[in-house]
């Protein structure tokens, strides 16, 4: 009997962390949906069930393991490697020559133990800070880029007009680095929430205190996957050939390429009018759907 309740437990269990992923998934997919749609211009034409925003969810869960696995790996083989040269240098005569400069620091902190809380968590605010102006800032120039499909005026100036320049031209190795460095900007935030909450661990004001590191991790960790819509996803559509009686399609003299087909309708977009035309399936005789292509510059 107690065999019976115990697997009810591990399914109850499982099926509340299957819940849980699926969620978890399903809104990273949302953002990163919302904001590539936003990023061409054309949100508000498309929805999307649930399954499509959990694939696209779980397809960002896997590139950012991917990155971790071949960020982390140089990284650990170098944590082993100093950890072995401590370890050594432990075992040695330096082990004795440390122990009364360990012992005064270990004596100064009883001693001084809340003055040296309390600077601990100014270096961690100041820390805090300038990871919020330096780095967490940098996820507004990305978001800020729109209406790409329609946009014909010449690139603004700043930050927003380097990135748009940068997916219009294809330059895969700056929007590659620039997200890797905003993907380092929440591990790093993360980093501070855990330390100022190990600081404060022994205050009453401890939930107060870390607010404001739980709300630059939380701000970065919404905005990641937002950045992903925009920086990891390119505009890449198939390129589609016509067979309609269609007036709009009979003014068309540029390429044609495939945003969305449903049951009603073909949604194209006109690369050299800069629009979107809408194409009722009744109208269409026959359909010739190519492989996807860049919509932008001349890497096709």
């Amino acid at each position: 009997m107690n065999v019976f309740k115990e697997i009810t437990a591990i399914l109850g269990w499982l099926s509340g962390s299957l819940a849980g992923v699926a969620a978890f998934f399903f809104a990273c997919g949302y953002l990163i949906k919302r904001a590539h749609l936003n990023l061409l211009g054309i949100s508000a034409l498309f929805s999307f069930t649930e399954e499509q925003y959990m694939q696209e969810g779980a397809r960002f869960i896997a590139d950012m393991a991917d990155m971790l696995a071949r960020t982390a790996l140089p990284l650990l083989m170098l944590a082993i490697s100093l950890l072995a040269i401590g370890l050594l240098l432990w075992q040695s005569r330096l082990r004795r020559r440390l122990d009364p400069a360990r012992a005064w620091l270990a004596h100064l902190f009883e001693r001084r133990r809340l003055a040296c809380l309390c600077a601990a968590y100014g270096a961690l605010l100041i820390l805090l800070a300038l990871l919020v102006e330096r780095e967490i800032a940098l996820f507004a120039p990305p978001l800020a880029v729109s209406d790409l499909l329609f946009l014909t005026a010449e690139i603004p100036q700043g930050d927003a007009g380097q990135v748009r320049e940068w997916l219009l031209t294809g330059d895969r190795a700056s929007l590659d680095n620039l997200y890797f460095n905003l993907t380092l900007s929440v591990f790093k935030a993360g980093l501070l929430l855990l330390l100022a909450w190990r600081v404060a661990e022994t205050w009453r004001l401890r939930l107060f205190l870390t607010a404001p590191f739980a709300l630059a991790f939380l701000l970065s960790t919404l905005l990641l996957p937002m950045s992903y819509g925009v920086l990891k996803r390119p505009a890449r559509f198939p390129r589609i050939s016509v067979d309609s009686d269609s007036r709009m399609l009979g003014s068309v003299r540029g390429d044609l390429y495939l945003l969305d087909k449903t049951g009603d309708e073909f949604v194209v977009w006109e690369s050299a009018a800069r629009r979107v035309l809408w194409v009722p399936r009744d109208q269409v005789k026959s359909a010739e759907i190519g492989q996807a292509q860049f919509l932008f510059s001349a890497k096709r």
